[in-house]
């Protein structure tokens, strides 16, 4: 509702409310960034699927507004952790762990193949696709897919890591597809998208052979 509120309030200047509309958008989107997502880059509900989804709709209104010239302080506070909460919860298979109402968990590679090129980063990269799919040229000029495929891809440089605000603690072999890895879950309820489901632990190695 903030998004929508925030774009037609920049794409529809001629209705004499649309100030008002970007102006209260603008604001609440960076409460919900202040608020919501946690220093460790977690957002508050703790399920992965959902945290992909709200890191979009950060990353859309903040292309539209630097498109039309609006600077929002704050929008994009922690948005760069945000890539960092679903590294941190990879499978090596490249799919989030499947916890809360994350089903089997989703593929995280499009989520930081964009996280690298936005903030320049050779470990994103090394978890995003091969080369820029298409379908970013809905958000970015041509010449930002090329940037995309310049960044030489590197493996993380740290295996096991523990989220102190999520309170989410992942164990790992390596970052290569062979990899074994396992997630211990301490994290609080976060909402209607939070399963009853702490401290239990969730293992993969070569498939799936714990799960929430």
């Amino acid at each position: 509702e903030c998004t929508g509120l925030a774009v037609i309030g920049m794409m529809l200047p001629e209705f004499r409310e649309s100030e008002q509309w970007r102006k209260r958008g603008f604001q609440y989107l960076v409460q919900h960034m202040e608020k919501d997502v946690f220093p460790d880059g977690a957002h508050h509900e703790l399920t992965p699927g959902y945290h992909g989804w709200v890191m979009e709709r950060f990353l859309k209104v903040a292309l539209v507004a630097n498109a039309n010239g609006y600077t929002v302080p704050g929008l994009l506070e922690r948005h760069e952790r945000m890539f960092d909460f679903l590294m941190h919860l990879s499978r090596p298979n490249r799919r989030a762990v499947g916890v809360g109402d994350a089903g089997t968990g989703s593929n995280i590679s499009g989520n930081m193949g964009l996280g690298a090129l936005l903030y320049n980063r050779p470990d994103l990269r090394f978890l995003g696709p091969a080369k820029a799919p298409a379908g970013w040229l809905w958000l970015f000029a041509p010449e930002r897919l090329d940037a995309y495929e310049a960044i030489q891809p590197e493996p993380p440089r740290f295996t096991s890591h523990v989220l102190p605000n999520a309170q989410y603690a992942m164990m790992r072999t390596g970052w290569e597809r062979d990899d074994a890895a396992l997630l211990f879950d301490a994290a609080p309820w976060g909402g209607g998208h939070s399963h009853q489901d702490r401290l239990q632990v969730v293992l993969y190695a070569g498939r799936d052979l714990l799960v929430d």
